[in-house]
């Protein structure tokens, strides 16, 4: 409680502020504004179905670890960002979806972060020659004129990940078009329900989740059907598998029948051939005998 004590009564009434507001939601969740443009917060506001709350750093650490409810278990999500709360009834990733939703591509200023590799890719642009020229080549942008606009001749990376955006990479990208920053609020983490959720999970791709679901269910179907471990859930597949399996063992049977009824129709006609061998031979004998008497 020493910070408190050296804080101003302005600055702890927004500590006891942020403390009320945060007792009356389910979903208690962390931004980061870094780089966000006020309009994007602005519209933020009044879309969303959230309140959104931005204070100082240090206070909110105060506010955080004052509150007996687990909430405190975000505080060391603050480091490394401009923090804002952002509060609602919706679950966490209701919340993360929505925002989500709400992001959109602008393009990329000097100093900024490329979040990954900025690629201009090959191909024709709307640009007539000209300086433009000389400027994607300063850029290591490869470039000719066809057909009368210039034309980037293969891909080129002109800013890696993670590295800082140059003033020439950044005007190249905008002359050409390219909006590859993402803006939007950033959800860093969130506190629900005694746990906490980060980016990692909040940023899951539905369809691959559902898909992995999907999945995984079907292969404890087959698992079980195959196993014969029958179950509600499982109980009509089981008895498809059964009834498959059934028919074919009637044409297995019907073929093994189809094949001894051959096979005793070819000994059938073997036999035949074999008394008619005999028959001739007999007579032959006779014959023979009759003409020697």
């Amino acid at each position: 409680m020493q910070a408190r004590s050296k804080i101003s009564e302005a600055k702890k009434r927004e500590v006891e502020l942020i403390k009320g507001i945060i007792g009356k939601y389910k979903t208690i969740g962390l931004l980061d504004l870094m780089n966000l443009p006020s309009p994007q917060l602005q519209e933020a506001r009044k879309k969303l179905d959230v309140n959104i709350r931005v204070t100082k750093k240090r206070l909110l650490r105060i506010a955080l670890n004052d509150i007996d409810k687990g909430v405190e278990k975000l505080e060391q999500e603050l480091n490394n960002i401009t923090p804002a709360l952002i509060l609602t009834n919706q679950s966490s990733f209701k919340l993360a979806k929505d925002l989500r939703k709400g992001r959109s591509f602008v393009a990329a200023k000097a100093g900024q972060i490329a979040p990954n590799d900025l690629i201009v890719k090959a191909g024709p642009t709307s640009l007539p020659p000209g300086p433009i020229i000389g400027e994607l080549g300063s850029a290591g942008i490869k470039a000719s004129v066809e057909q009368g606009k210039v034309t980037v001749r293969e891909d080129s990376i002109i800013v890696r990940s993670g590295n800082v955006i140059s003033g020439k990479a950044a005007d190249v990208l905008s002359k050409l078009g390219i909006k590859p920053m993402e803006v939007g609020l950033n959800l860093v983490a969130t506190y629900e329900n005694g746990q906490v959720f980060r980016k990692d999970v909040l940023d899951i791709d539905e369809k691959f989740y559902l898909n992995t679901l999907k999945h995984a269910v079907n292969e404890a179907l087959n698992l079980s059907v195959n196993s014969g471990y029958v179950t509600e859930e499982n109980i009509e597949l089981f008895f498809r598998k059964v009834e498959g399996e059934a028919k074919a063992l009637e044409s297995v049977a019907y073929a093994e029948r189809d094949k001894v009824i051959n096979a005793i129709s070819s000994g059938e006609k073997e036999a035949e051939k074999i008394f008619d061998l005999i028959q001739t031979e007999n007579q032959d004998q006779n014959q023979h005998q009759e003409g020697g008497n």
